[in-house]
């Protein structure tokens, strides 16, 4: 799901929410 893509690119950046909002 977009959700849990969202997330692990969160757990990557650790430092960009916004990219996680774009979800």
């Amino acid at each position: 799901s977009l959700v849990e893509l969202g997330k692990m690119i969160l757990q990557e950046t650790g430092k960009n929410p916004v990219t996680y909002g774009a979800y």
